[in-house]
């Protein structure tokens, strides 16, 4: 008695062919560049968020203050006092209402002298040097000064604080309303 023979299957996996494999590579790379990109933009929202609450925080602290004291914080006279000593002073009077010194400070302030400190191959600030150290002396919020009185913070409209620098230009106003300040530069004039 003659067993059947098997018959072979038809030879058609060889594996991938070089364009399959172009392909496939440069599909993953154009999702991983968009998840890329997309991960970046994440990042700088979560990062504006954070900076629109500290600043709504100390908006809070500031208002707190007035109806503590029935005025704006009236800065030392002292006409010889320095840049660092007058954010100092700010940064210890509003102590009493809950601020800390890293409420003073925007994520893209610190993230931008992290990265000059790496060129330097200095580590990264860290919250016990806010304030202190030479490069954190001054803040990413500048208070506004106004004149003695209950109501002359409210009576021009004008900021309350303003980001400083390139950090990401927010500005909050006596509503705590905050908003992000348009620059022509930025509008590709």
């Amino acid at each position: 008695m003659k067993l059947p023979r098997p018959t072979r299957a038809p030879r058609f996996s060889r594996g991938f062919t070089l364009p399959e494999m172009l392909l496939v590579v440069a599909l993953v790379a154009m999702l991983a560049a968009i998840a890329i990109s997309m991960y970046r933009g994440q990042r700088e929202k979560a990062e504006g968020v954070v900076c629109i609450t500290k600043m709504k925080r100390l908006g809070a602290a500031l208002n707190a203050y007035l109806v503590e004291y029935g005025t704006w914080p009236q800065e030392p006279p002292d006409d010889d006092i320095t840049d660092e000593q007058l954010y100092a002073w700010w940064m210890a009077e509003m102590k009493e209402f809950n601020i800390q010194t890293q409420d003073w400070f925007s994520p893209a302030h610190l993230k931008r002298i992290a990265e000059q400190r790496k060129g330097d191959g200095k580590p990264a600030p860290g919250n016990e040097e806010l304030g202190k150290a030479d490069d954190l002396k001054i803040p990413s919020f500048i208070p506004t000064q106004f004149p003695h009185g209950p109501f002359e913070p409210y009576r021009y409209r004008q900021p309350w604080l303003v980001e400083s620098g390139d950090a990401g230009g927010y500005v909050l106003m006596p509503d705590l309303t905050v908003i992000k300040q348009v620059y022509l530069s930025d509008m590709g004039r």
